[in-house]
């Protein structure tokens, strides 16, 4: 038996570990197997399996709506500016990465030999996945009963600072100026890939960081930017 054989009956064996992490069980197991299907996988397996990519396009806009309706009903005196900036964060890579992290199953991933490393990108995917899995298996009452665990955490995450944009409005009404984020390095050899972007504005470098994304890598360079213009003559 070849690697991705042995790795895809290992999966099958550990489908009740996984229901009981989900706390939901399948009564379509193809739809739970799908949602665990990395495309790398695919190369690998002579099995006619699906990615996850279709299950997870659903899963997006799944979540979105429970997302929406949580915040509509929980903070019925804000405008709709503050329900979408929430929103937009809650259903980002980040977000999504750790709502997968507390359910603990990112693990069970079907990926190929080069994808054993889970980029973010990839672990975002599969929360979306199985949120689509849930909705076509069960429909949307089940589905609102498996996001319900994370009511809590979509009412009480603050959203973050946008650095970026706060740096980019402060130079167009001080000097009618653009930021320019150059990327310095960038390591993916890693197990944490690392990338370092460095901030200019009018020709100069003002600023340097690093971070586990491109996106944090420019808003820390732009929160430390920001820090110094303030402090400048700008």
């Amino acid at each position: 038996m070849g690697f991705s054989e042995q790795k895809f009956e290992q999966f099958i064996a550990c489908i009740p570990e996984i229901e009981q992490a989900l706390d939901y069980t399948f009564r379509k197991k193809a739809l739970l197997i799908e949602a665990f299907v990395h495309r790398s996988f695919l190369n690998e397996t002579k099995r006619a399996l699906c990615s996850n990519e279709r299950v997870e396009f659903l899963g997006d806009a799944v979540l979105g709506l429970f997302v929406a309706s949580s915040l509509h009903d929980g903070f019925p005196d804000q405008s709709e500016g503050f329900l979408s900036k929430k929103k937009s964060y809650l259903v980002s890579r980040k977000s999504c990465m750790k709502m997968l992290k507390e359910l603990n199953v990112a693990s069970y991933l079907l990926v190929g030999k080069g994808e054993e490393a889970i980029a973010p990108s990839i672990a975002a995917n599969l929360f979306e996945a199985i949120v689509g899995a849930v909705f076509l298996d069960g429909g949307w009452e089940a589905v609102e009963r498996f996001l319900t665990r994370f009511r809590a955490y979509i009412l009480s995450t603050l959203i973050p600072r946008n650095y970026k944009a706060e740096l980019q409005e402060f130079l167009a009404k001080k000097a009618k100026l653009l930021p320019i984020y150059i990327l310095e390095e960038e390591d993916l050899s890693a197990r944490s890939p690392v990338f370092r972007v460095s901030v200019c504005i009018d020709g100069m470098k003002v600023a340097e960081a690093a971070g586990s994304t491109k996106q944090e890598a420019e808003q820390q360079a732009a929160a430390s930017a920001l820090k110094y213009i303030r402090g400048s003559s700008w």
